[in-house]
């Protein structure tokens, strides 16, 4: 059964790898800066490395109270905390979307790294210490699961919400599917250790590891069905990105906000309302109720019309 974890273990690794690579080339194709969706996939891979070396040793019959387990292992819940507060000094994406104004940049570069290194230490200490009572060292690793897990779990929600004010549609797209797979990832990995540390405290000798890999893989299988769509969107939209632009001075002189700006672009391309609606993940109806007060700005009842006005504070800026 410990062979059948380790190679579930390793298939999910190999998954967080690539999807973690994917992200990084995404990056550097599409030039968009924020968010860091990529430090929390790191994250989410580092849990993994954790996870495979805890099965691998086991395999082997090997102590998992060696240093290297215990400095990886500590590092892994380290680098989580890191990865998660990393993500929330930010608000990445769209217009007026900046870096929180209450954290200076030194504070938000130094804050995350303060906290995984104090993690690392605490997890060090508290998982691999020789403590003699078993009860207190399991409660006091519960809490520092329950500290780690709830952060964890903030961030996710926080990506989630977050996501619509990301004006590059893939890049929305790949964070909501981050924040989703944040949200199986982690009630996973505290079910599992609920469970094995009561199995533990009874005198069970239980292997960890099924739950974990489980729920590891539903999370790379929604992230990368994310990346995927990402991809194809990006495809679609990009491409016609140059000729489908709303001129600054439209936008400026008419009062035009940042979604409706979406849905001109987006109806420039000759996209229908539910088409528009899916990209914008607003429903066909939001649509119709954005484009009667472009209309209204606009001063036209149609959209061949619109695209008319569109061509002519176009020429008005070429000229």
């Amino acid at each position: 059964m410990d062979y059948l974890w380790l190679v579930i273990t390793v298939l999910s690794l190999i998954a967080g790898v690539g999807l973690l690579t994917a992200l990084t080339l995404l990056r550097r194709l599409s030039g968009h800066r924020h968010p860091p969706v990529e430090v929390v996939v790191a994250g989410m891979v580092a849990i993994g490395v954790a996870a495979f070396l805890g099965v691998y040793l086991r395999v082997l019959d090997i102590p998992r109270s060696v240093i290297p387990y215990r400095a990886a292992n500590s590092a892994a819940w380290g680098f989580a905390v890191y990865a998660c507060l990393t993500f929330l000094l930010h608000r990445g994406g769209g217009p007026g979307a900046g870096a929180d104004p209450r954290v200076s940049h030194d504070a938000r570069r130094a804050i995350p790294v303060a906290a995984g290194l104090l993690t690392w230490g605490a997890a060090y200490l508290v998982v691999h210490a020789p403590i003699a009572n078993q009860l207190f060292q399991a409660v006091a690793i519960l809490v520092l699961e329950l500290l780690v897990g709830g952060l964890a779990i903030i961030t996710a929600v926080v990506a989630i919400r977050r996501a619509g004010a990301v004006r590059s549609i893939p890049w929305r797209i790949v964070q909501r599917g981050t924040g989703i797979a944040l949200l199986i990832l982690v009630p996973a990995n505290l079910l599992e250790f609920v469970v094995a540390m009561v199995l533990r405290l009874r005198g069970h000798a239980v292997p960890d590891g099924f739950l974990f890999s489980f729920g590891y893989g539903i999370a790379c299988a929604v992230l990368a069905f994310a990346l995927i769509r990402a991809l194809k969107i990006r495809n679609l939209t990009e491409a016609d990105a140059p000729r489908a632009v709303v001129p600054e001075s439209m936008v400026r002189v008419l009062g035009i906000t940042p979604r409706e700006r979406d849905i001109i672009e987006k109806l420039l391309e000759g996209r229908t309302d539910r088409e528009i609606g899916e990209l914008l993940f607003i429903s066909p109806r939001t649509v119709d109720t954005h484009l009667r007060n472009v209309f209204r700005k606009c001063e036209v009842t149609s959209r061949l019309q619109l695209s008319h006005r569109v061509a002519e504070y176009r020429e008005t800026v070429e000229s």
